[in-house]
């Protein structure tokens, strides 16, 4: 090819090259809007080499920005849109357009992906990104209250720290923290937001929460002084009736199970208007007149003068006679010095003086005093028993009646199956004395204003974990003096010293036993230890190690060591009435075999009695007037029947036959005693005593007759000769005619009463 053609080539190409150009940009955009987007995309990368081809880039802008496309993408559609403008110098696409298609979209579909590009891509936009941002900000709101999170609520307000509802996520974040705090139970976190919190909502159900969790803790304390705090910091408050109400009962309750004269009189200064203020009242006129507490007196004449309270309580006092004892009562109550009270109180003193200074008490003395040789809690009486039985050369000659319950200790102290064994006194025996026992003058005593009197306490842990310091009731404790206590291990055996009742002479060693630790008002009645122990002097217990005691007498040189059995066995048993009632009552224990009384034992006011263990087999028994009772088989009751019910509800008692079983017309010998025993207790009564006896363990009636009949003189002559009139007595012979359930095969008695004498 020459020049010419080469040159003519040219020219043609220059001049058909727009137009061929033109034409691919026409068949590629006719292809988009026939929606044929891959085949136009295609003939686009094979159409145009350059990439900054002004036509390539109009195309590109107008296949990107149709929707229909599944390649839209309206960012890429806006930048060739641009690029195309830019080009040419002037608007070629509409770039709004581009943008306001885009928004439109993103708002319908509300993807925060999608506006979050949209303000990335058309940051140019202020107008529509503004818009955009703002359906951003609302559209990603209402996902974090979706979520309703403390840290998506904080990734918001970074993310969108001045959106309209920055605001609204803050106030989110704080009812969030409020109701976690409001909901936690937390006192001190609660205290704490009351503290910083300005929303007076919360603060108000803080402030209600805060209250409702003392209220709780001070319900599970339930002491006086959390009931106290409460009312003081919340007096308005929502459970204040409730607390009021709490705390008279805690105060009440407290008073009372410490049942101290210094607590009644503290609580009744301090609580006026207490609704159970009166009975506190009653309660310590009960406890002045047991203690007789001149303190606790004159507070509840204080706060109602009671004459006759006075005079029962000048009569107690004075049941012990003794010159300083008048003294007192006339200076602490003057207007009784003419009293006729206090001027018998004289006149036995005189007679007690008059008796204790002669030289010899004989019998003469016992038989025109003898009131004075058997008061109970005098220790005038002491003196004079002590005399008179120190000048009884004979013994058995004693009147019977100085036999009574004010020599029993006495008389039982060297029957005590309690072996001791003389150890050498060595001074590493002497071991410090456990705390939980002391002896003590306090206002709360027996006889508080009598400075020398000490009694004894016993520290227990309460149900809150707290020490209570507790008076021992009597018969530990008596108006006399008790002192140097010292408590076993197992907190069971109580050694003391005192000098009530009538002993050795001065302070005597005593033992008393509780077989239930879990209480402090059911010791036995004290028990006298021999004179192996015991002096003339005044005893003390210096130590308890184990079993190992050591004592001393007033000579503090004299100690003295001994081993006491290291198991000593206790019995324990109660006395009580049909009605299941406790009483207070001697008790004989027996020798099963030989009935011969072991020794005698006293209930103490709960019926309760311990004894050490025989070492034979026994019986109990123990006799009451308007009572009848029989040897109990169950050594841990004795059961006395109230004669009264018996009559009132018509029932009788039922006896086993006290005839031997083979020999049926013999009354055995425990037979024998136990209707004496009976004698003793239908010789008083005011009721005709019917005995009715039934033989069942024969067949032939005229044999169960005979032997019935016998059984009846028997019994009846045993009746009379032990002081039973014929009068107050039917005995009846029944034979084997009345057969009783139960008793089938059994022979037995049965006693009733009739209408009185």
């Amino acid at each position: 090819m020459n020049f010419k053609q080469w040159f003519l080539l040219i020219i043609a190409t220059i001049i058909l090259f727009p137009t061929t150009v033109f034409a691919q940009k026409n068949s590629i955009i006719k292809l988009l809007n026939k929606g044929e987007y891959q085949q136009a995309y295609d003939k686009l990368q094979t159409s145009y080499s350059d990439t900054n081809n002004v036509d390539r880039i109009e195309v590109l802008s107008l296949y990107y920005k149709d929707t229909n496309n599944l390649a839209y993408d309206a960012c890429l559609a806006y930048y060739y849109a641009n690029r195309l403008n830019q080009s040419q110098g002037k608007e070629i696409v509409s770039l709004e357009d581009i943008c306001k298609q885009e928004l439109s979209i993103v708002y319908k579909t509300k993807s925060i992906e999608s506006l979050e590009n949209f303000v990335h891509c058309f940051s140019e936009e202020k107008r529509y990104v503004k818009e955009a941002e703002r359906l951003l900000e609302q559209i990603s709101f209402e996902r974090t209250k979706m979520l309703n999170t403390v840290e998506d609520y904080e990734k918001y307000i970074e993310r969108h720290p001045n959106a309209i509802q920055a605001n609204l996520a803050k106030q989110a974040i704080d009812e969030i923290i409020s109701l976690q705090v409001l909901e936690s139970e937390d006192l001190e976190k609660l205290e704490e937001f009351v503290k910083k919190t300005t929303n007076e909502k919360y603060k108000q159900q803080a402030n209600q929460e805060i209250e409702r969790l003392i209220f709780q803790s001070t319900l599970e304390e339930n002491t006086a002084e959390k009931y106290d705090a409460y009312i003081k910091r919340f007096p308005n408050g929502v459970y204040i009736k409730l607390a009021k109400e709490k705390l008279n009962d805690v105060l009440y309750n407290e008073v009372v199970s410490k049942n101290t004269i210094t607590t009644m009189i503290t609580f009744l200064k301090n609580n006026p208007e207490h609704p159970k203020r009166s009975q506190i009242i009653e309660n310590l006129k009960s406890k002045s007149l047991e203690l007789l507490s001149v303190e606790g007196l004159n507070t509840v004449l204080a706060i109602e003068y009671d004459s006759v309270l006075v005079q029962y309580f000048i009569k107690s006092y004075l049941s012990d006679p003794t010159k300083a004892n008048i003294s007192f009562i006339e200076e602490t109550f003057p207007d009784y010095k003419t009293s006729k009270i206090v001027q018998t109180s004289k006149v036995l003193n005189e007679d007690y003086n008059f008796l204790i200074r002669k030289t010899t008490i004989n019998n003469n003395d016992l038989k025109n005093h003898r009131g004075l040789f058997f008061k109970k809690d005098n220790s005038l009486t002491i003196k004079l028993l002590e005399k008179y039985l120190s000048q009884q050369k004979n013994p058995s000659k004693k009147d019977a009646r100085i036999e009574s319950e004010l020599t029993l200790n006495l008389r039982q102290a060297d029957k005590l199956p309690i072996h001791l064994i003389d150890k050498e006194f060595d001074e590493n025996d002497i071991i410090p004395s456990s705390t939980n026992t002391f002896s003590s003058h306090t206002p709360n005593g027996y006889l508080p204003q009598v400075t020398k009197n000490e009694d004894i306490y016993i520290i227990s842990t309460n149900e809150n974990g707290s020490q209570d310091t507790i008076l021992l009731p009597s018969p530990v404790n008596t108006r006399f003096n008790e002192t140097t206590p010292k408590l076993t291990p197992d907190g069971k055996t109580l050694f003391f010293s005192s000098n009530a009742g009538l002993n050795y002479g001065g302070l005597d060693i005593y033992m008393s036993h509780r077989e239930d630790t879990n209480t402090i008002d059911n010791w036995s009645e004290p028990i006298l230890l021999n004179n192996r122990i015991n002096t003339n002097k005044d005893d003390y217990v210096l130590s308890l190690n184990n079993y190992k005691i050591v004592v001393s007498n007033q000579d503090s040189t004299n100690k003295r060591s001994f081993l006491i059995d290291d198991d000593l066995e206790f019995e324990n048993a109660y006395v009580l009435d049909q009605r299941g009632n406790f009483l207070r009552e001697e008790v004989a224990v027996l020798n099963k075999t030989t009935l011969d009384t072991i020794i005698v034992v006293k209930s103490n006011k709960k019926g309760y009695l311990s004894f050490l263990k025989p070492q034979v087999p026994f019986y109990l028994y123990a006799q009451r007037p308007g009572y009848i009772s029989f040897f109990s088989e169950d050594n841990s009751q004795v059961v006395l029947q109230n004669v009264n019910d018996l009559f009132e509800t018509k029932q009788f008692y039922l006896l086993e036959s006290p005839f031997d079983e083979k020999k049926p017309t013999e009354i055995t010998p425990k037979g024998k005693r136990e209707i004496q025993y009976l004698a003793q207790s239908l010789k008083d009564i005011g009721y005709v005593t019917t005995i009715s006896v039934h033989v069942h363990s024969v067949n032939k009636v005229e044999k169960a007759q005979e032997i019935s009949d016998k059984q009846v003189e028997v019994i009846t002559d045993i009746l009379l000769k032990n002081g039973v009139s014929k009068d107050n007595i039917i005995v009846a012979s029944y034979a084997n005619t009345s057969p009783l359930i139960g008793w089938e095969g059994k022979n037995r008695i049965e006693i009733g009463f009739l209408l009185e004498k």
